[in-house]
């Protein structure tokens, strides 16, 4: 028999037999990789638009400092471009194993429901 927790209403609980209770839930997990997906795609956009964003020359006026200036400039966007891509690959990276650990979670309930039920693993 399924219901919820009283301790966390969202919290999947499930009655093997009376007294005993099996809880694992992994829509915790399931939500963090949904949000880290997000942030992959938020991070692509983020690059897009600063790959896109080149100062027009001469914004630097004619002097001698503005070389200098638009140099640091495309220094900080090559950076900023760099750390963006790094983030984006590592929230894939997590968003990956999150869901990978969620299917677990749940193939482990699933098998230890089995167990209880019938003795023996399936």
């Amino acid at each position: 028999m399924s219901g919820v927790s009283d301790a966390n209403p969202t919290e999947e609980r499930t009655t093997l037999t009376t007294g005993t209770d099996l809880q694992y839930s992994t829509s915790g997990l399931r939500t963090g990789a949904a949000g880290l997906r997000e942030v992959v795609g938020q991070s692509e956009a983020a690059r897009a638009a600063l790959q896109g964003a080149s100062p027009a020359p001469g914004v630097f006026g004619l002097t001698a400092a503005g070389a200098v200036y638009a140099a640091v400039l495309e220094s900080v966007r090559t950076a900023r471009g760099r750390g963006l891509d790094q983030e984006g690959q590592r929230a894939g990276d997590l968003s990956g194993r999150s869901d990978a650990a969620g299917g677990m979670g749940d193939e482990l309930t699933v098998r230890t429901e089995q167990t209880a039920r019938t003795g023996a693993p399936r």
